[in-house]
């Protein structure tokens, strides 16, 4: 049924992959090119060989129901069969925990644009070592559809060296001077009085362009890998870096992430 819908309607399709920094990539896109393209990404747990096709079609689970599944398959019935103003852009993650799962959900996607935010020990006992979730997590990168675009964390080890393996053009992101998309210059910004803060800066430096970016609703560090995945995809599809700038100031991570939430007596 998915498969049938990315026939019809053709939408650019951005696969996102990794141990960790998933969702918050995920987020990160959608904010970046929400602003500029109708963009859908998957919800709550849905990257999986049931919610991605979910996700594709626009459903809801049916969960134990036959008239909830009937639904859903309704749905699809009619964005077939109608003309339907559909996504131009899916935002869609992709969970692993067994070998084999992220080769079956590329397959069958076919993303043009391929995420890998992180290689780490997560679910090592399905695959044995680091390498056996680099092979499984890199299938992404190396099946991309057409001329497609891996975008790699390059301040990671085994996506180092994942990066010359792919057979696509590779963009790279992170805090090394090797990274294509590089952070830089990190502080927390402040109120004029310094009493309130105010999210987290850096400097973006992009082909010799450097410029400041501010994520004004995030705490953590480490969340500007995320910034960095979207915008490298930001400017994969043509934005320039003021436009992906001004949309991630509005980026916030999913909840229990290290937000900024304002109190009440802020």
């Amino acid at each position: 049924m998915a498969v049938s819908v990315l026939k019809k309607y053709h939408p650019k399709t951005i696969g996102i992959t990794g141990s960790v920094g998933k969702t918050s990539a995920k987020e990160a896109i959608f904010t970046v090119l929400g602003s500029h393209y109708s963009a859908r990404r998957n919800g709550k747990n849905y990257n999986n060989e049931i919610g991605l096709p979910l996700t594709i079609i626009g459903a809801e689970t049916g969960g134990n129901s036959f008239w909830g599944w009937t639904k859903v398959f309704l749905k699809w019935l009619g964005i077939i069969i109608f003309p339907v103003k559909y996504p131009e852009v899916l935002i869609l993650e992709m969970g692993a925990d067994r070998q084999g799962d992220i080769k079956y959900l590329v397959d069958f996607i076919k993303p043009q644009i391929g995420v890998i935010t992180d290689i780490s020990g997560s679910h090592l006992e399905f695959f044995g070592s680091l390498e056996g979730i680099t092979k499984e997590k890199g299938y992404l990168a190396k099946h991309l559809e057409g001329k497609g675009t891996a975008i790699l964390n390059i301040d990671n080890s085994q996506l180092k060296k994942l990066k010359s393996q792919t057979g696509s053009k590779a963009t790279t992101f992170g805090f090394s001077e090797e990274a294509d998309v590089r952070a830089t210059d990190i502080s927390y910004n402040y109120s004029k009085d310094e009493n309130e803060l105010k999210g987290l800066s850096f400097k973006l430096n992009y082909k010799g362009t450097s410029m400041p970016m501010r994520l004004n609703n995030v705490l953590a560090p480490h969340s500007i890998y995320s910034a960095l995945a979207g915008v490298a995809v930001g400017i994969e599809l043509g934005l320039n870096l003021v436009e992906i700038g001004e949309a991630l100031e509005n980026f916030t991570l999913p909840n229990g992430r290290m937000n900024l939430i304002r109190g009440v007596k802020k």
